[in-house]
């Protein structure tokens, strides 16, 4: 199968368009993605173009940052497509994986098209209505470097006693395995737990996961504020090969947001070989944030935080954007995004608040200044970085 190509007209000048539309073209033959119509062509390097293919319409940046599809069911967006194109999917769709459709397409595009990191987030497109639309965060092929897990290795390692309260409730009764997606719904209460809320606020938060078990959870980690806890987490976290002993230590960190080394470990967290530790990480860090803001040196981990904004584990991408946005320096802007923004910048363009929104907010703070929602406008400021 031949790739797509695509030609910019009327004016080239070092890869940028001005007042020209997109041609998709096949290298094979005619373009099928004819006829297309110009939708936007700002004062920018970025232009958006609509596109028809089939009986598909396609709305698409430039450069692949973003492309929504308004299906019959549900409206499937991709955002992180740099040098693949939506035709590029349907079409290698076609071939490796026929009759997947879109909407349902991220493992094959793990699996049969090589994609290293996938990500897909229902979402409603308004209050009231069922999850019509879907958004796939992707990490293209030629960046599966960018995949890597901690080197650290699962082993047989008993729990530690410390948290046995703390892990207890979400424990199969048969297997004795942990629950990983209940004790992180209940986490993500213990900040409203913290801060007092009330008990029907609380609960509010907790999907899946028992009243009575969170209470539980809240009450164990309650208990361990002392800075010996904040070490043996610290430590534990980095090192012990124990799965559930590292989310245990995720949850206590919650305690201790006075710490920037608190911040860096949790970040670092979010690669790690477990699901449910980066998970369980992923949570702590919103819980921190949204409870307790502040400035937070990030210096000592922005090579991770930088490729985590590329897309590294897509499915962290909400909390990692949502973290910095109340905690990061405007003072990192270039080192986070130089040469690396791009997919920043494409979480404008989707309909799905929990990225748009923080996306928009942490461009805001690196930058000083608010240029809108439009893509176009972010995109070039991170290109003069």
């Amino acid at each position: 199968m031949r790739p797509n190509t695509i030609e910019r007209d009327p004016v080239k000048r070092k890869g940028v368009t001005h007042r020209g539309a997109l041609r998709v073209q096949s290298l094979g033959g005619a373009s099928h993605l004819e006829p297309f119509m110009l939708l936007f062509a700002p004062r920018s390097r970025l232009g958006v173009a609509l596109l028809a293919l089939g009986s598909l319409a396609t709305l698409a940046c430039a450069s692949h940052l973003c492309a929504q599809i308004p299906g019959v069911g549900r409206n499937v967006e991709f955002v992180g497509l740099r040098r693949w194109t939506v035709p590029m999917i349907v079409d290698s769709l076609a071939v490796y994986a026929p009759g997947t459709p879109l909407e349902r397409s991220a493992g094959a595009l793990r699996t049969k098209l090589g994609f290293p990191a996938v990500a897909s987030f229902a979402y409603q497109s308004a209050p009231g209505r069922w999850a019509d639309g879907l958004v796939l965060v992707v990490l293209e092929p030629q960046d599966s470097l960018l995949a890597r897990r901690s080197p650290l290795a699962a082993d047989s390692l008993p729990d530690r006693a410390e948290w046995h309260d703390a892990l207890a409730p979400f424990r199969d009764r048969t297997s004795g395995q942990l629950a990983g997606g209940l004790f992180t719904n209940a986490l993500q209460g213990y900040g409203a737990f913290r801060a007092g809320w009330p008990d029907s606020a609380r609960r509010a938060v907790l999907g899946a996961a028992s009243p009575e078990g969170a209470e539980r959870l809240w009450g164990a980690l309650a208990a361990d504020t002392a800075d010996a806890h904040r070490k043996l987490a610290l430590w534990t976290l980095r090192h012990d090969r124990n799965a559930n002993n590292r989310i245990a230590a995720a949850a206590v960190l919650a305690n201790f947001p006075a710490s920037d080394s608190t911040w860096w470990v949790l970040v670092d967290a979010l690669r790690d070989r477990s699901d449910v530790v980066t998970d369980a990480a992923a949570r702590t860090l919103t819980t921190l944030a949204a409870r307790s803001p502040r400035p937070v040196d990030w210096g000592p981990v922005t090579p991770l935080i930088r490729e985590l904004l590329q897309g590294a584990d897509p499915w962290v991408l909400p909390e990692v954007l949502e973290t910095l946005a109340r905690t990061v320096s405007p003072a990192l802007a270039a080192r986070l995004l130089k040469g690396a923004g791009f997919l920043v910048v494409g979480c404008l363009g989707t309909n799905f608040e929990r990225l748009r929104s923080p996306a928009h907010r942490l461009l805001v703070r690196l930058s000083g200044w608010d240029l809108g929602e439009e893509p176009a406008f972010w995109a070039e400021w991170v290109l003069r970085l």
